[in-house]
């Protein structure tokens, strides 16, 4: 029998439809297909503001996934600006325990690390991180998060040794909540042999990475994506290291 497209089936403006509009920006974003979310969510948001209204929780959250498309585009700037004025509604609306309020506040302090202001980041995401253990405890998958861009921040503020131990301890606590296979773990340890590499200490950096880019692709991760190139750029490294200690 004939299928109708679900547009069709339950009309543009139906909840389910404008959900499914949102489900296809997501997953663009994820692809690495950022601005085409970006243009799919637009085009939705505009239209949940008509339907749903200004302040309805999924019409927030367009409007969050617009700065992520944003901040994903490179235009991290306007992506902050967005970040900042949801933050205001969020509070407003949801309150500023909501986790998704807190989630907002993670994107604003990731903005500002990616625009160069690494100290305002570090301030914003280590007040962030108190309120994250407080509602959603120390071992919530947010918080752990929160834990790695603090220290993503301490490096590109030039304290690279109290990233290397913040990172070490946060790898000990995603290998226990996560599980060691799990992608921000294996991050976690691509970003400690990194500073490994950065202070010499190749033999160390080696052996934290060990193993690392045939685990992320057998979780699916794919060429492009973040946290395999930043594994292939370690274990490139990783291999010149081992080159010019064989000359």
């Amino acid at each position: 029998p004939d299928r109708k497209p679900w547009n069709a089936v339950f009309g543009p403006d139906d909840p389910v439809s404008l959900a499914f509009r949102f489900s296809i920006a997501d997953c663009l974003l994820n692809t690495g297909a950022a601005g085409e979310a970006l243009e799919v969510a637009r085009a939705l948001l505009t239209d949940r503001e008509r339907v749903q209204g200004a302040d309805h929780p999924h019409t927030l959250a367009t409007r969050y996934l617009i700065a992520d498309c944003l901040l994903n585009t490179g235009a991290a700037g306007e992506a902050l600006e967005d970040a900042r004025a949801l933050l205001t509604d969020r509070e407003r609306v949801l309150g500023a325990d909501h986790p998704n309020t807190l989630t907002t506040r993670f994107l604003i302090a990731d903005c500002l690390r990616r625009t160069g202001a690494a100290g305002a980041a570090l301030e914003d995401a280590r007040a962030l991180l108190t309120d994250q253990e407080r509602v959603q405890g120390a071992d919530h998958p947010h918080t752990l998060t929160t834990r790695s861009l603090i220290a993503a921040c301490l490096l590109n503020t030039g304290a690279a040794g109290e990233a290397l131990e913040d990172a070490r301890v946060l790898l000990t606590d995603q290998e226990r909540v996560k599980g060691a296979d799990h992608p921000d773990t294996l991050a976690t340890r691509s970003f400690i042999a990194r500073l490994l590499l950065d202070l010499g200490d190749v033999d160390s950096a080696g052996a934290v990475h060990d193993g690392v880019v045939a685990a992320l692709r057998n979780r699916g991760l794919l060429d492009g994506e973040d946290r395999l190139e930043e594994a292939l750029t370690v274990d490139r490294r990783l291999e010149a290291a081992s080159d010019r200690a064989a000359d």
